[in-house]
């Protein structure tokens, strides 16, 4: 009887052992433009899949895959932006040709991210194989970031943007203590800096110029965070 106890016993911390290891796995995996492309695809309405250029802006601002954010290479504090980003999401990254990738790939291993996929020839693999690229800024927040700032929109959390981006004007609402807020166009030009403001903050959407424009917060406590959504 003792025996068959201690059996089942035994049984069962080697399932849930099991359970827990398959659970944790993480996944580091270089892949071809084609299974990068598939793996896009397949996680096109998966909310914690990430496309991470690691690419300078000039680059990144001339041509880059859909969706994707960026976060330079060359950057003194490079592996310091990488580890403020959320560890738990799924990552694809890729650079010009693989191997700043590459080597971010070695980097992201290191600070334990849980997945990570690094495309291997880069953009030039992927251009190559006839597959679309683009120049417009992804239109939302930059989900790589951890709280508080991945979640500001219609969020619970610091800062809330309210309502969605509407037609005629936004309300910034929250503690801004430890945040800049800046208003950008496409060219990357400041329009409005809202350093110090009082709470609320109501921006008028007719105010600004026909084109593209963005809201930047920036957070004072660490420079790595940042976060830009498309408001018009």
């Amino acid at each position: 009887m003792k025996q068959n106890l201690l059996l089942s016993t035994l049984v069962g911390y080697i399932f849930i052992s099991s359970f827990y290891s398959h659970a944790n796995a993480q996944t580091y995996q270089n892949i071809s433009v084609t299974e990068a492309q598939t793996l896009i695809q397949q996680n096109e309405h998966n909310a914690i899949f990430t496309i991470l250029d690691v690419r300078t802006s000039g680059e990144y601002n001339s041509s880059h895959l859909n969706g994707a954010f960026q976060r330079d290479f060359y950057a003194s504090d490079f592996s310091q932006q990488l580890d403020v980003l959320n560890k738990e999401r799924i990552y694809l990254i890729y650079c010009q040709s693989g191997n700043r990738s590459g080597q971010a790939f070695q980097i992201m291993q290191n600070l334990g991210f849980d997945h990570v996929y690094n495309m291997l020839g880069g953009i030039s693999s992927w251009i190559s194989n006839g597959l679309p690229v683009t120049d417009l800024l992804p239109p939302s927040l930059d989900l790589t970031l951890d709280f508080p700032v991945a979640h500001i929109i219609n969020s619970v959390d610091n800062i809330e943007i309210l309502p969605k981006p509407s037609s005629d004007a936004i309300t910034i609402d929250g503690d801004f203590s430890q945040y800049s807020i800046k208003i950008i166009n496409e060219n990357g030009q400041l329009v409005r800096d809202y350093d110090f403001v009082l709470q609320p903050l109501v921006i008028d959407l007719n105010a600004l110029s026909s084109m593209q424009h963005f809201i930047s917060i920036q957070s004072t406590m660490h420079s790595a965070l940042s976060v830009q959504t498309n408001i018009k």
